[in-house]
C-alpha cells in the first residue's frame, strides 16, 4: 500500500519503474565492454544519456533529472535522504560541521534537492 501511495504522488516515478520493468522484458541489455551481465550503468539508455549531457552546455545543467540517467543514479526519494540523514547523525556526525562541501554535487546537472534539518536544501543522493 504504501508503494501505491508514493507512485499515485509521484507519476513520473511510477512511469520509470514501468520503463524499466518493460524495457528488460523486451530489449536485450547490451553492456559495454563486458560478455555477459555486469550493472545497469552500461545499458544504452543510461550511456546514452550521459552521452546526451555531453554534447552540449544546456543538456548539462540538468542531466540529473534525465529518466534514463536516474535509472542508475539520483533516483533517493525524500525519505530516503531522510533515512541517510539518521545515519549520518549517528555514525558520522562530524560530516554535518562542513556539510556545505557536500552540497556543490547538488549545483551540478539540476539535481532535486528537499530541505532538511541541520542540511538545508540538498538532493537525497548527495545525503
Amino acid at each position: 500500500m504504501k508503494r501505491f501511495l508514493k507512485a499515485i504522488r509521484n507519476p513520473s516515478r511510477i512511469l520509470r519503474v514501468i520503463f524499466k520493468s518493460l524495457y528488460t522484458q523486451f530489449f536485450v541489455e547490451d553492456h559495454v565492454g563486458a560478455i555477459g551481465k555486469r550493472s545497469l550503468s552500461d545499458i544504452g539508455p543510461y550511456i546514452a544519456s550521459v552521452k546526451k549531457a555531453t554534447s552540449s552546455y544546456e543538456n548539462f545543467l540538468k542531466f540529473k533529472l534525465n529518466p534514463d540517467y536516474q535509472l542508475v543514479l539520483e533516483h533517493a526519494t525524500k525519505e530516503q535522504g531522510e533515512s541517510y540523514l539518521e545515519r549520518i547523525r549517528t555514525d558520522s556526525p562530524s560530516l554535518l560541521t562542513n556539510f556545505s562541501i557536500f552540497k556543490e554535487n547538488d549545483s551540478i546537472g539540476g539535481a532535486k534537492t528537499f530541505r532538511y534539518p541541520e542540511v538545508g536544501e540538498v538532493s537525497p543522493s548527495t545525503l
